[in-house]
């Protein structure tokens, strides 16, 4: 069984090295390299109203690799400008599974991300 990550996200290393191969070490929605710049682990469906108690909060579907942080690059970015995060998938709603949500990531365009760390891609999604 992998160790426990000490991070604040709760994913295992072996998850999010999962979701940074998946990535190819590139921030998922701009595409910058996230071994020169700071990273972090965005969660698409957030955290809050109990999700930290829910399995599958740390599964790579709900997991991207982003540059920056909560207040910083795309990361921040997202956190900022939530509608439009929810309109391209990267914010989920909390009675969705993110693995049926599909996101626009900038290298592979509109995609299902799947709880093994890899994805599936998708056409763009119809607006209702």
């Amino acid at each position: 069984m992998p160790k426990k990550s000490r991070r604040k996200t709760g994913a295992t290393d072996e998850v999010r090295m999962n979701v940074m191969v998946r990535a190819n070490f590139r921030c998922e929605r701009c595409g910058t390299s996230v071994q020169s710049i700071p990273m972090s682990i965005h969660h698409r469906r957030p955290r809050a109203m109990g999700g930290t108690h829910r399995p599958e909060t740390n599964y790579p579907s709900n997991l991207m690799a982003l540059c920056g942080t909560g207040t910083s690059g795309c990361h921040g970015y997202l956190e900022s400008n939530r509608t439009e995060a929810m309109d391209y998938g990267f914010i989920v709603p909390q009675y969705e599974i993110p693995s049926n949500v599909p996101v626009k990531t900038y290298t592979h365009g509109w995609v299902y991300l799947d709880d093994e760390g890899s994805f599936t891609t998708t056409m763009e999604p119809s607006k209702e």
